[in-house]
């Protein structure tokens, strides 16, 4: 039987969650979805008890899913799930920029014979992945103009890259999925890996704070603290 682990605050549960939770009832025999919590630190918006019993009556008509709430490390979860192996990035490669990160994250699955890297993006369309990510192997004289020019018109480096690549894209490389995206490219390519990339592509904003039918969390807390439904 193959399980899978889908942790998270789930502070509300939001339709985003509900995607993922149902693509994954569809490609595992099990689905846990784990409610994690810091029993020393305050429970948020929403009591542990409360998201339980949300996730609980939006997962009810789906029948491999179960929900259980799990304190303490991510890794007990996993464990409690029944895993025979945990693998987790170490932090020394965890807090480093996005190359450093994605260079060892694939290099650990690929050593683990792992077929399939995926991975969300602000598109799913690899071609424009790949550009970007030879963008960033060796940025043309072009687009370091069109960046030194933002930067003179009092931009932040952020923004003027990421609207100079805009430009040559069409992609808005602000987001930091996009970027990780293409240093997961840039890492299996530079690596032989055999692994197949294999982006899903974001649906919605991050932080938008209007309700839509994919509405952000933060779109979600405020309607629930200004009483709309």
């Amino acid at each position: 039987m193959r399980t899978v682990l889908y942790p998270g605050s789930f502070d509300p549960v939001t339709l985003g969650h509900m995607d993922i939770i149902g693509r994954a009832a569809t490609a595992f025999d099990r689905v846990i979805v784990g409610v994690l919590y810091n029993p020393d630190k305050p429970s948020g918006m929403l009591t542990t008890a409360q998201r339980v019993e949300c996730l609980r009556e939006a997962t009810a008509g789906l029948e491999n899913v179960r929900v259980a709430a799990f304190s303490g490390l991510l890794v007990d979860a996993v464990r409690a799930c029944g895993a025979d192996a945990v693998v987790e990035l170490p932090a020394l490669f965890a807090v480093r920029t996005a190359d450093v990160f994605a260079a060892a994250g694939v290099s650990i699955l690929s050593a683990l014979g792992v077929d399939i890297l995926s991975f969300g993006a602000e598109t799913a369309d690899l071609e424009t992945l790949y550009a970007l990510a030879r963008l960033r192997e060796e940025e043309p004289p072009a687009l370091s103009q069109a960046v030194r020019e933002g930067l003179r018109a009092g931009k932040a480096h952020a923004r003027a890259h990421g609207e100079a690549v805009a430009a040559l894209l069409g992609l808005d490389t602000r987001h930091p999925n996009a970027i990780l995206a293409a240093e997961y490219l840039r890492a299996m390519q530079k690596q032989r890996s055999p692994m197949r990339p294999l982006p899903i592509a974001r649906k919605g904003e991050y932080h938008d704070e209007e309700l839509s039918p994919l509405a952000s969390a933060t779109a979600v807390r405020k309607a629930m603290r200004e009483g709309e439904s």
